[in-house]
């Protein structure tokens, strides 16, 4: 493992570290630039369930929409001005993964399990 990757990124680092080429290190990158947004977006005042106030549905729309672009960037001719291929993958990894945490907590909170079972057998095909 590179040794940039064994630490959390600082602001401070920004930009200045090299990319990772394994799936894991993309993954921690992912993780620590997610920490660092929800600092900008959340901020003490809202919490991350707040920018997904209709559930399932909030979560679905935002992995769906950075599916688009993803296709958009992949199969377009399109020349990207801000946001590359990777650093769309690396939205959408996050994005599922606030879901099953979302889901995770539901089922943890909840006082009906059969309530988390829906959301578990829910499917948009």
């Amino acid at each position: 493992m590179a040794k940039w990757a064994e630490k959390p990124w600082q602001p401070e680092d920004k930009g200045n570290l090299p990319k990772s080429t394994t799936a894991s290190g993309i993954l921690r990158e992912a993780a620590d630039l997610k920490d660092l947004k929800s600092k900008d977006y959340q901020g003490s005042k809202w919490t991350e369930d707040e920018y997904f106030p209709f559930g399932a549905q909030s979560y679905i729309h935002m992995i769906h929409t950075k599916y688009l672009r993803m296709r958009n960037i992949a199969e377009g001719k399109q020349e990207t001005n801000f946001e590359a291929l990777d650093d769309t993958l690396m939205d959408m990894a996050v994005y599922c993964c606030m879901y099953a945490a979302r889901i995770r907590r539901d089922k943890d909170e909840a006082l009906d399990f059969k309530a988390f079972e829906k959301y578990r057998g829910h499917s948009q095909d």
